[in-house]
């Protein structure tokens, strides 16, 4: 869990990582790619046309270890592995939308969100503002999460992986 702290987190399947590789950008989802979740198209990222982030930096220790069971498989859901961009958050800064602004379930205009932990961008977010990759998948012998880390100078090293996989 310690590699997901810091930075903002985006993550995505082979597929979407080809995508953005391909566009450059990491695109709202719109409707036109596959939810990984039932629930997502109910959710506040897509009502607004946001991309869905990951914030474990700005969340209280206390707050994100408490709803671990609610985000946890987002790090491991995509089979045969989950990729996670580490962004920079210095260059998201301007407009990255904090979990604190949503509404509350209390108001008119509430919908539903991961709780202390999810964040927003509200328009594409260039593979420039990517600091690292991170692979995860399970190990199914020992049930463990395994990460793997590449800087983005490694990017055709991972090319190279997703490449032997598919």
């Amino acid at each position: 869990m310690t590699q997901l702290i810091k930075g903002v987190l985006h993550r995505t399947s082979i597929d979407g990582y080809k995508g953005i590789r391909q566009t450059g950008n990491i695109l709202p989802n719109k409707g036109n790619f596959p939810f990984s979740y039932p629930q997502s198209i109910s959710y506040y990222g897509f009502s607004m046309g946001y991309i869905c982030l990951f914030d474990f930096e700005s969340a209280r220790d206390d707050d994100y270890r408490g709803n671990h069971h609610i985000w946890a498989d987002f790090f491991y859901d995509h089979k045969p592995i989950t990729i996670i961009l580490r962004l920079n958050r210095q260059k998201l800064s301007d407009k990255l939308i904090p979990n604190s602004v949503r509404p509350k379930p209390v108001e008119t205009d509430y919908v539903p969100a991961i709780a202390y932990v999810e964040a927003w961008y509200p328009e594409a977010i260039s593979v420039s503002a990517i600091d690292s990759y991170i692979v995860t998948w399970l190990d199914s012998e020992t049930r463990n999460l395994i990460f793997h880390e590449y800087s983005k100078d490694m990017v055709e090293e991972l090319d190279e992986l997703i490449d032997s996989i598919k």
